[in-house]
């Protein structure tokens, strides 16, 4: 960590924005946002809003409604989907 040098696994990445967050990390804020932007796809974008929301991350939602936009009809097939809640879908849609 001190070196910048981070393995950021797609699983733990939320949790570890919000510990950043917390604890004024920002360098490493910056790379989880990188990494969550360039991981974004059809089956992860429906699970990333939720956290992104809840932890004021904009331009995350941002990205994840790009990749809504630009894959819709596979994001529409996708069991994560169903799991969005009413409020984050509507900002979402």
């Amino acid at each position: 960590m001190y070196t910048l040098d981070i393995n950021i696994k797609p699983v733990s990445v939320m949790a570890a924005v919000y510990v950043a967050k917390k604890y004024y990390v920002q360098p490493f804020v910056e790379r989880c946002r990188t990494f969550l932007k360039e991981s974004l796809d059809v089956e992860n974008v429906c699970k990333i809003p939720e956290q992104a929301v809840a932890f004021s991350e904009q331009q995350l939602v941002n990205n994840c409604i790009a990749v809504i936009k630009k894959n819709a009809a596979e994001v529409v097939d996708t069991v994560g989907l169903l799991k969005i809640s009413p409020p984050v879908l509507r900002l979402l849609l």
